[in-house]
């Protein structure tokens, strides 16, 4: 095999090609290092051995400096045919710098969905082909095909009219051609061309192409490159959605997967082809309005009971729904904000009342043995806890008097028919059955419509659930996960939850995390990973902190004593990880109350024992009378350090995000400030990058193994420099928000600038709206205007229809495959169906652990499908930016 690659190298780089065969599994990947050739191109040669001389062989493309791999190609493996007969084969191999999303296309919700109608006829041009062409390219708009036209007669003399026509193969265009008898050297070019109307659409972006002469010694000269279509590649519109928010005539005071059908009826008349779910997991701890969140889930595998349609399942087993029930679910209904804990206590007391009349009836019907046989191994100890926790008032199952460590046989004594609590376990099993079935209902009905559905997967799990009681050993109890400090979180986000011991998932191959992702794609044709960051380092908070800017990442490598004395300066412990108190910065914080809060709270200048952390100070004001102010105060004082002790025994440290803000630092004499200052920089951008990076890549590989859905990441926050370059090399689409740009230079990011594999959105669910964000800062909104919307007249106050339209259609535009939407972004073009005040629009406040998700659609969704005018410009927006896929 003669290998030739264009690739355009740095002094000190070469190029390698890595190969292996299809029938040799037993054979050693050969590591074909190339030599330069010219400015642009690298050749090698490569004696194919015996064990690879039939079948297929496959090779990649690596970038080498100093020893190390620095690019890997974005193509990922190419595949050569070998010919019994040849004696040469000859490879040109263009490097690919982007992805093409060849990868998603083969995924379930392109294969299976919305490219299941789409199918190109094979062309067989030449039985003896001298060249062979894969092309890696997407899929384009509305089915058009990819096609070459060039010199020479076997090429059409350039007659667009007539070219010759690729097909697709597991994601790549393909052509074989004889051009043994054309003079050389030969120019062409791809184009598209529209296979149902006949007509040619439009070449390639880029210069001609040309075929030099082949080698006379070559038996076949094959091509592995890469195309520019933009902006004809597929692209999509999603609809972000918080399921219990939706609002229909017949709901309960929430949304249901009943509700969610006619979300989809929505959908398909205005050519949306995605409905993204927030998740659906069973968060019920307390049944209070603390549980409306729903990242905290109770089990990673059950769905939360306030989305089954109770009269559904009344009819499925003929019972009657008391009137007074009805009334009170229509009260309910009638409510403008989510009014969780009745819905919730509604629903299982009406389900009750249903499974009652049901008996164990329907543990007889073949759809309920093939659900539980293929969900028994969380659904049987999901069943037991919510009746433990019943049974004992809370899911912490440490204060549990009985079970509290949990134990298989346990689970299975109890889930026994004979047991004397086997009913109330059945309970359980029953509403997860018809959760089960609705939900596979509402999928079937979305994709008939063209429609695929995404879920969620939510980086942790409630501190108090079934997955921490099984599996205790997979979890740091003792750590909270949540994120840095930032712009819209200044003192950080605690979410509670523990985080993962990735070390004991790593022994079993991540089985939690593949049984999750096995789980969803029962439902899901794509899913969220909600914070992908933590993938490769989360933010890992003491449990003796609340506030978020507590934390560190991990892992991450500490720092010692000794770095700061090589760095030039005294390592002064006390004086660097103890809060920095001193008279002036106390009675600049209490003011008159400082000498009664010092006699309370502190000894001189450092805090008693009793409340040397925030948990302390939390526990000691929820059973006395302490002012809120004077708790905050506080536990800013807390936080005045720069540096937290990674351990009592480790002897290492980790700098505190932040560090040039605290008064701690500001004291430093200018030359420590300088010396800490570079080591800071050092420590968060460059020191951690290759374990953060190999932390990744075997979590993120398992995951994306585990089935075939579409996955998108949501990589918002503090973002390590490779974590662009691992999501890109697994086609893992990337997040892209407007106002959360990932250049630190950049005060927005522009949705034309996207990358094609990205999903682009103006505002997520745990952000403001256009319309709030618009007003939050005049000053900001005008830039944005200025800059992004290229406007030159002074705009309104307010958020005005018009804005929100050219926000809307500038998204729609953009080069990204998908663009998605929250409704409330949508319904604000239009003044007669938005909300009055912008605020009543917020789904989620992050900096704010007592936030409830209350957020509830004003309108129903009949109200909205027949809304003509509105349906009408968000069909033509969509129209006008190339996404109707028809």
């Amino acid at each position: 095999l003669h290998f030739k690659v264009r690739y355009r190298t740095q002094y000190g780089q070469s190029v390698r090609v890595l190969i292996n065969g299809e029938n040799a599994a037993d054979a050693k990947e050969a590591v074909l290092s190339l030599s330069y050739l010219d400015q642009d191109h690298w050749s090698g040669d490569w004696e194919v051995p015996v064990a690879f001389q039939s079948g297929k062989l496959f090779y990649r493309l690596q970038i080498q400096e100093q020893g190390s791999i620095v690019h890997e190609d974005l193509w990922g493996q190419r595949n050569i045919q070998i010919h019994p007969s040849a004696v040469r084969m000859d490879i040109t191999a263009h490097w690919q710098h982007q992805p093409s999303g060849a990868n998603v296309f083969q995924t379930r919700a392109f294969s299976k969905v919305l490219l299941q109608h789409q199918s190109f006829t094979k062309h067989t041009y030449t039985s003896k082909p001298s060249h062979v062409i894969q092309l890696n390219a997407p899929y384009m708009n509305n089915g058009l095909r990819v096609c070459i036209v060039g010199a020479g007669k076997t090429l059409g003399n350039w007659d667009v009219k007539k070219p010759m026509l690729l097909f697709l193969e597991e994601g790549t265009w393909n052509i074989a051609l004889d051009l043994t008898d054309q003079p050389f050297p030969l120019e062409y070019k791809f184009g598209l061309y529209d296979e149902k109307n006949d007509v040619f659409v439009a070449y390639e972006n880029g210069e001609n192409r040309i075929f030099e002469k082949p080698d006379s010694k070559a038996f076949q000269e094959i091509f592995h490159l890469v195309a520019d279509f933009s902006p004809h590649h597929w692209r999509g519109t999603g609809l972000n959605v918080q399921l219990s928010s939706l609002k229909s005539e017949q709901s309960w005071g929430a949304g249901d997967f009943v509700d969610l059908k006619s979300m989809v009826d929505w959908c398909s008349l205005v050519d949306i082809n995605m409905i993204q779910l927030l998740p659906i997991n069973d968060t019920i701890s307390t049944y209070s309005k603390k549980d409306s969140y729903p990242y905290s889930a109770v089990s990673a595998f059950a769905q939360h009971p306030i989305f089954l349609n109770l009269q559904t399942v009344a009819d499925i087993h003929q019972h009657d729904i008391d009137a007074a029930i009805l009334d009170k679910a229509a009260v309910l209904n009638g409510m403008e904000t989510l009014p969780y804990d009745e819905v919730v206590t509604l629903k299982l007391e009406t389900a009750r009342e249903i499974f009652t009349k049901a008996s164990s009836s329907f543990t007889r019907k073949k759809t309920y043995k093939e659900f539980f046989e293929a969900n028994a191994h969380w659904l049987k100890s999901y069943a037991v806890f919510s009746i433990l926790r019943d049974t004992y008032g809370t899911a912490d199952t440490v204060l549990w008097p009985e079970y509290s460590s949990y134990n298989e046989s346990d689970i299975d004594k109890l889930t026994q028919s004979k047991n004397a609590r086997y009913k109330e376990i059945l309970f359980y099993f029953f509403l997860q059955y018809h959760l089960h079935l609705q939900l596979c209902d509402a999928v079937d009905y979305a994709h008939a419509a063209g429609v695929i559905m995404k879920g969620d997967l939510p980086i942790g799990v409630g501190r108090h659930s079934v997955d921490t009681w099984m599996n205790p050993e997979l979890f740091h109890m003792e750590m909270q996960a949540g994120a840095p400090p930032d712009a819209f979180a200044v003192k950080g986000q605690n979410w509670s939850f523990p985080t993962y011991n990735w070390e004991a998932m790593k022994q079993d191959g991540y089985a939690w995390w593949r049984k999750r992702l096995q789980h969803m794609s029962q439902y899901f044709d794509a899913t969220r990973i909600d914070h992908v960051l933590g993938f490769f380092r989360i933010w890992s908070i003491p449990l003796s902190a609340i506030d978020g800017d507590f934390g560190h990442f991990v892992p991450a490598i500490g720092l010692s004593p000794q770095d700061f004395e090589s760095a030039g300066i005294h390592f002064d412990e006390n004086r660097y990880c103890e809060p920095f108190l001193s008279e002036e910065i106390l009675q600049s914080t209490f003011g008159e109350d400082c000498e009664r809060i010092k006699q309370q709270f502190l000894n001189g200048h450092r805090f008693k024992e009793e409340f040397d952390t925030q948990r302390k100070i939390q526990d000691y004001a929820n059973g006395h009378q302490l002012d809120e102010a004077i708790k905050r105060r506080l536990f800013d004082l807390l936080s005045e350090v720069m540096l937290w002790r990674e351990d009592a025994v480790s002897g290492h440290y980790h700098f505190r995000i932040g560090m040039h803000q605290t008064r701690s630092f500001q004291h430093l004499p200018e030359n420590v400030r300088r010396v800490l200052d570079a080591m800071y920089v050092d420590y968060f951008y460059k020191k951690q990058n290759h374990i953060w990076h190999e932390s990744a890549i075997h979590k993120l590989d398992a995951i994306q193994q585990s089935s075939d859905m579409m996955i998108c990441a949501e990589d918002l926050g503090m973002v390590p420099e490779m974590v662009e370059h691992v999501l890109q090399s697994r086609q893992m689409l990337a997040l892209q928000v407007q106002r959360m740009p990932k250049q630190s230079d950049r005060q927005f990011s522009h949705p034309a600038d996207a990358p094609y594999l990205s999903v682009v959105t103006p505002s997520t669910h745990d952000m403001s709206t256009i319309r709030e964000w618009w007003e939050e800062d005049r000053n900001v909104s005008l830039d944005f205007y200025r800059q992004q919307l290229q406007q030159k007249n002074n705009p309104s106050f307010f958020c005005e229809p018009e804005i929100s339209e050219l926000i809307i259609a500038q998204h729609l535009k953009s080069p990204a495959m998908w663009t998605v939407f929250l409704m409330q972004d949508l319904l604000s073009i239009d003044q007669h169906l938005r909300r009055v005040h912008p605020s009543d629009e917020r789904i989620n406040i992050p900096a704010d652990p007592n936030h409830f998700w209350n957020y509830r659609m004003h309108l129903t969704i009949e109200r909205l499908k027949a809304a003509q005018d509105f349906n009408h410009k968000i069909k033509n927006l969509i129209a006008e930016s190339g996404r109707n896929q028809g």
